[in-house]
């Protein structure tokens, strides 16, 4: 049980590690080829970000909409 935990943990970091190798990517902060102009850069910034922000903003209010329906189906259990 404890090796499955730190599997799950060092998962974990790899995992976050993958998805903020992306993030740069996507901001164009990884030294790419192009540099871009301070104002091109905080726009790009501005619109990766403003966008993961409205998808975790969705996904708060589809967790609150079936949470309910979610309570419902497990009949009591806690």
């Amino acid at each position: 049980m404890a090796g499955t935990a730190m599997g799950a943990w060092f998962l974990s970091f790899a995992i976050a590690n993958y998805v903020g190798g992306k993030i740069a990517a996507f901001t164009g902060g990884h030294g790419g080829e192009k540099a871009l102009s301070v104002e091109a850069g905080l726009n790009n910034y501005l619109s990766v970000f403003s966008t993961i922000g409205f998808v975790l903003i969705g996904i708060a209010i589809l967790i609150a909409i079936l949470n309910k329906p979610i309570k419902k189906l497990m009949h009591g259990v806690e």
